[in-house]
């Protein structure tokens, strides 16, 4: 269940208003479980999707997704989740990029560039929601960012279970303050 509708992840999102979001529509449970639900915790996260599902925000949690920021960090994050797949088609002949008669496709190097850029754009919306769940943190007591990792409110690969490589460390998305740490 996802925490975003079609119309409103076109308003948040950083594709064109009049991009069709069905090519890259599934990436967003993706998006949300890897971005949105470790900087939740579960517990609220599970909460917003509830009250989403049932058409029934609460004021709070309908705050959090506007003034809060969430939703103008989820779209970063979707955009740059699907980008890969907007540049390059999966189909059954293979991976093919897009090309029209009157446009070329970028190449790979732009979509590295893209791809930076969105992830220094998700880094400081990201910092922005932190801020603000702190701000309001008497307003949201299920909120446990990173709940399920080591405990240490860092992801998995702080303890040494991360992937294969590590992202470079101006474009680290994954790791959150503590409660407790100064964010200025």
């Amino acid at each position: 269940m996802a925490i975003i509708n079609k119309q409103y992840l076109k308003q948040y999102s950083l594709f064109p208003k009049n991009y069709d979001l069905t090519e890259v529509i599934n990436f967003l449970d993706v998006t949300e479980s890897l971005f949105v639900r470790p900087l939740l915790g579960t517990a609220l996260y599970d909460e917003i999707c509830e009250q989403v599902k049932n058409d029934d925000l609460s004021p709070e949690n309908a705050t959090l997704l506007t003034d809060g920021g969430l939703w103008g960090y989820l779209g970063a994050c979707f955009t740059m989740q699907s980008l890969p797949f907007a540049y390059a088609h999966v189909s059954q002949v293979g991976v093919t990029k897009g090309k029209s008669d009157n446009s070329d496709s970028v190449e790979l190097k732009d979509i590295t560039y893209l791809t930076n850029h969105l992830r220094s754009t998700m880094e400081e919306l990201k910092k922005f929601t932190f801020k603000w769940l702190l701000e309001h943190e008497d307003s949201f007591p299920l909120w446990n960012p990173d709940e399920e990792s080591c405990g240490c409110r860092k992801p998995v690969s702080c303890c040494g279970g991360g992937g294969l490589t590590q992202p470079e460390p101006r474009q680290i998305v994954y790791n959150l303050p503590r409660k407790d740490d100064n964010i200025s």
